[in-house]
């Protein structure tokens, strides 16, 4: 694991960065805390800690309406709260050899 950062109010430690498993997605996952509000939270992990515009409701969302290669192969976010002020959130980057 990597060392604990902390930028307003936040903080955030990389856990994983990489493919789960053999010719899988490749993932990079982050524990975070803090007080702030969920949603600036969410708005903060997305914007400073590992920039990613589409979430993964939205991803999936917009592949189910159009299912091409392009729509598929765009990386997404996942947020999530794992307990009082402690979230995780994971970039996920499809597999694309």
């Amino acid at each position: 694991m990597t060392e604990i950062k902390t930028i307003d109010g936040v903080k955030f430690q990389c856990t994983h960065s990489g493919q789960r498993k053999a010719y899988g997605d490749s993932f990079t996952d982050y524990e975070v805390s803090s007080n702030r509000p969920m949603t600036e939270v969410e708005q903060f992990c997305r914007e400073h800690i590992h920039a990613c515009p589409l979430s993964r409701a939205q991803w999936q969302a917009e592949y189910k309406a159009n299912p091409t290669a392009s729509n598929h192969f765009r990386s997404h976010y996942l947020f999530r709260t794992v307990a009082p002020e402690r979230y995780a959130y994971s970039v996920c980057f499809p597999y694309t050899d």
